[in-house]
């Protein structure tokens, strides 16, 4: 049986978007009374984000992300800056040298990261504890095994509190996971990360400089701690031609009996069309581009859809309900990385080196708001929806720079008293 959202959920969107486009702050602000997500978010305690703050970071799991690399531009123009003296082929090999060594730099330090996040992995899987009942009915405390099941200890442990919410007709924002989110994304990307490692190592001893050529050749080769910029791009080329191609084929199927009326079908795993499930794979990365699609198993793509949609909410849930450090304590790397495990980011108009930190918040300030605003548990339908451009919805491609900028702005006004606190005792 189809379900859907009603008209009220999913057309907060467009108010909103109109209230920052007019600079009503006013109007913004009862635009989202009607979402509780939403109101959540923009009411929560602030903190500075830790960039700023001195204060422990419970939200940024920064070691598993590259670090800043300086373009080639600018260690040219440094280096010819530095080195006035120098011209023509003596300039041009001492910038070349300088580059190259920044880029070995920079794979040895994400090569490094990657292993002190394995033994802080096992550290973090040691201190937290998994309750299950034996078949003698009797229950026992275990360790967590790997990434896979802490998410499902994590998915159901919060899956209760909402239910229990519900029946109480109550909201605590408070956190009621013990661990925090950087703790969360260590172990699950320190697990995917690993196994590269060995690979990827040998190739830039072999290979040295010329390792970031290879990399744009087979980028799957490549941890995340060792990504450049410029080769995410390349990295989700095959996920944004599939979200387009679903787009079309949602807007075929459903335009008529629901988007038109600003309404979204659910849609849980078992009953998702198979090209439809195909798609929404491809553009979410769970499948290899090497294996052509229509040979994985149905039931394959399906756990590893249930898996993603898992991750996500229990990445969601610390972005929304922790007190302090949430959604807006995020750096732009952490940002990035959120708005690209959504499927946020529109490869074809985005250029993320111009895109700002506040532009991708307010797509994950909005994606946030839809997400966790749905009541039914397992609706993966609502993934790869920005692409589908409805004027009852956000779409990404329309959010100016200016809007986003207005938006922080109206939310460091809300929280100064909170901000100034949070700075005067990081000091």
């Amino acid at each position: 049986m189809k379900r859907f959202y009603s008209v009220s959920q999913r057309r907060f969107t467009s108010s909103v978007l109109s209230a920052i486009s007019q600079g009503s702050k006013s109007e913004f602000e009862s635009s989202i009374s009607s979402n509780g997500v939403l109101e959540r978010l923009w009411r929560t305690r602030a903190t500075l984000p830790s960039s700023q703050a001195k204060t422990d970071d419970i939200v940024n799991a920064s070691s598993t992300l590259p670090i800043v690399l300086r373009t080639k531009e600018a260690v040219f123009h440094d280096v010819a800056k530095e080195n006035a003296s120098l011209e023509g082929v003596a300039l041009k090999v001492k910038q070349f040298t300088t580059y190259f060594k920044s880029v070995i730099y920079f794979y040895r330090v994400g090569i490094q990261n990657v292993w002190r996040n394995r033994k802080e992995s096992k550290l973090i899987k040691e201190r937290y504890n998994v309750e299950v009942v034996t078949t003698g009915g009797k229950v026992i405390k275990r360790q967590i095994r790997n990434g896979k099941d802490m998410v499902n200890a994590l998915v159901s442990l919060e899956n209760f509190e909402r239910v229990e919410q519900e029946a109480l007709k109550v909201v605590d924002p408070r956190i009621v996971l013990n661990i925090t989110r950087k703790e969360f994304q260590t172990v699950l990307r320190t697990e995917k990360d690993f196994f590269k490692i060995p690979l990827f190592a040998l190739i830039l001893v072999i290979f040295a400089e010329m390792t970031p050529l290879l990399c744009f050749l087979v980028p799957e080769i490549t941890p995340s701690t060792c990504v450049f910029p410029g080769l995410i791009k390349k990295m989700n080329k095959h996920a944004t031609m599939a979200q387009e191609t679903l787009s079309k084929l949602r807007k075929e199927r459903y335009y008529d009996e629901y988007y038109s009326k600003g309404e979204t079908i659910f849609q849980s795993v078992e009953k998702l069309p198979d090209d439809e499930l195909r798609l929404l794979a491809q553009s979410l990365r769970l499948t290899s581009r090497y294996v052509p699609i229509g040979l994985y198993p149905a039931s394959i793509l399906q756990n590893r859809l249930m898996d993603k949609y898992n991750e996500i909410k229990v990445d969601n849930y610390f972005l929304v309900s922790s007190e302090g450090q949430n959604m807006w304590s995020l750096n732009k790397n952490e940002l990035t990385r959120a708005c690209l495990d959504r499927g946020l980011i529109d490869f074809t108009k985005d250029d993320l080196t111009h895109i700002g930190s506040h532009e991708l918040r307010l797509r994950l300030f909005f994606f946030l708001g839809m997400f966790e605003n749905e009541k039914s548990i397992g609706n993966v339908g609502l993934f790869a929806l920005n692409f589908l451009n409805l004027s009852e919805s956000v779409h990404f491609n329309t959010i100016k720079q200016k809007d986003a900028h207005e938006l922080n702005h109206w939310w460091v006004e809300e929280h100064k008293e909170e901000i100034k606190h949070s700075s005067e005792k990081s000091k």
